[in-house]
């Protein structure tokens, strides 16, 4: 019990991330591995959640005005394509007071935290009526605060709105169950994991039952609204689209759904054999955000942050490697191990030894 109590508890590290500064600007995937603030699993092969204390003023959104041209414009493509929208937002209409504090969280944050991207102005109409607008200036977007007209011009989904101004994903979470999102970058399935709750919507993770459902349980019930939290993850892709694509984790995706698990590691061997271990694999991150929303204090916010770059990136950088190394080597024990795609041996060895290379410069 006592061992249990303990993986429920919340890090209280600092982010030891370099400054992106006042008006943001571009973060490292490898940056948290850098910091040793992620780790998957403990030295004995047990998962872990791995949150720590959010300092929501500095790090609750991660703006880079760079690259935000490229990630919103993925948004926008994905939301306005009738066939694609379902599999990027999902919304139960009973959480709209939830959405709307939402939004007004993220503009009090965006204007504050990114004063040169993001700003709210007041206008007035022809009959003297006064209304506030977020204004995105990397973009030119304009979001009214003003509720009628909001609902009205964006299908009555503030999480949409806001998702369209920044890079992050955003899921609403009601009693442990998903209750709303806009998620483009971070994870596929939306439209199945809607409604589901939080065993159901991680089925396909393996030892996340076993290791990870009650300390997530009781993170989810301890929240509060003035200790929010935040934890990052890491995985190994294949391609680096940001959407999802079937070489991207080819023994999840339906290439692998389609033939046998033999084939999805033939291919990942033949790519390592053909580019090598840099040129073939991604390092995916996910930085992720918790909060307790204070009005709808039965919701939580989740928020999530994707950042991919070639693993190539990591020369230069030793700490990151070194600590990617001991990642994979506290799952290579465990069933997860299959969730991230390093269940073969073979393809595990030769990521091994490239990062070890670098780990040694």
């Amino acid at each position: 019990k006592a061992a249990s109590k303990r993986r429920g508890r919340v890090a209280n590290n600092a982010r030891e991330l370099e400054s992106i500064g006042p008006r943001g600007g571009p973060v490292a995937a490898a940056a948290w591995l850098d910091s040793q603030l992620t780790l998957t699993a403990t030295p004995k092969g047990r998962l872990t959640t791995g949150v720590h204390r959010l300092d929501v003023e500095r790090d609750w959104l991660l703006y880079d005005p760079s690259e935000a041209e490229s990630i919103l414009n993925l948004k926008r493509e994905m939301l306005d394509d009738p066939s694609t929208r379902p599999s990027v937002l999902q919304c139960d209409p009973d959480s709209l007071d939830a959405q709307e504090e939402v939004l007004e969280m993220v503009a009090k944050h965006a204007s504050a935290r990114y004063p040169e991207s993001f700003r709210i102005e007041t206008s007035r109409d022809k009959g003297g009526e006064s209304s506030d607008v977020l204004l995105a200036i990397d973009t030119g977007e304009a979001l009214p605060l003003v509720t009628s007209e909001r609902k009205e011009s964006l299908r009555s989904c503030p999480l949409e709105a806001v998702a369209r101004l920044v890079q992050e994903d955003f899921v609403v979470m009601k009693d442990h169950v998903f209750h709303a999102g806009c998620v483009v970058s971070s994870f596929g399935r939306l439209a199945e994991r809607f409604n589901l709750d939080l065993r159901d919507i991680h089925a396909r993770v393996q030892g996340y039952d076993k290791d990870l459902h009650n300390p997530v349980t009781r993170f989810f019930d301890g929240l509060k609204p003035d200790r929010p939290c935040w934890r990052t993850n890491w995985a190994l892709t294949w391609h680096p689209s940001l959407k999802p694509h079937p070489e991207r984790y080819p023994h999840r995706s339906a290439f692998a759904e389609k033939s046998k698990q033999e084939d999805s590691t033939s291919f990942m061997l033949n790519r390592l054999e053909e580019r090598g271990v840099g040129e073939s694999i991604w390092l995916k991150v996910e930085y992720q955000t918790f909060r307790r929303l204070s009005r709808n204090s039965d919701c939580i916010l989740f928020s999530i942050r994707t950042f991919v770059d070639p693993l190539t990136s990591l020369n230069g950088r030793p700490i990151a490697a070194k600590q990617l190394v001991k990642n994979i080597n506290a799952i290579e024990p465990v069933e997860f191990r299959k969730y991230l795609g390093l269940d073969d041996d073979r393809v595990r060895t030769k990521i091994r030894l490239y990062l070890q290379d670098i780990a040694a410069m």
